[in-house]
């Protein structure tokens, strides 16, 4: 699913600009997750297989509104809002259309342009980078798209 950040910024840093492609997390922290994704990695099952990953794409764009696009198509989408502040860092997604309302609960890592996202849906938040088969938790690597 999703990610891109938004959130009050405090009454300190309400009066400064905001770079371009950063948003502001509830500590006013910048986060700079908006940009669209390609999974990277090995096959979550045997239907999304490594040809699969390649039709996925998950666009976060700056006002923390996210869609998951396959084959270029909207798969899925919604809205999140980060915490950089957590241990592990945090996301919390809501999702819209056919599933609206149901709640993501994520945990991230971003390291340069490769952004490790953890998650589970309607269930406790991850705690660990890890995928235990039967626990509902989808663990993925995404690599930052430039020029797509």
């Amino acid at each position: 699913c999703g990610l891109a950040a938004t959130g009050t910024p405090s009454k300190s840093s309400a009066s400064k600009t905001k770079p371009s492609g950063y948003t502001l997390s509830a500590n006013s922290s910048p986060v700079r997750l908006s940009s669209p994704w390609r999974r990277r990695g090995r096959a979550v099952t045997p239907e999304r297989d490594a040809d699969y990953l390649k039709k996925i794409k998950w666009i976060i764009k700056e006002d923390g509104a996210w869609e998951v696009l396959e084959d270029g198509k909207v798969k899925y989408r919604g809205k999140l809002t980060v915490d950089p502040t957590k241990k592990p860092k945090t996301i919390d997604s809501k999702l819209a259309g056919d599933q609206e309302g149901t709640m993501v609960l994520s945990i991230y890592e971003l390291k340069g342009d490769a952004l490790k996202h953890c998650f589970t849906v309607g269930k406790d938040r991850p705690t660990a980078f890890e995928s235990k088969s039967g626990s509902g938790t989808i663990n993925s690597v995404f690599k930052r798209v430039n020029n797509e």
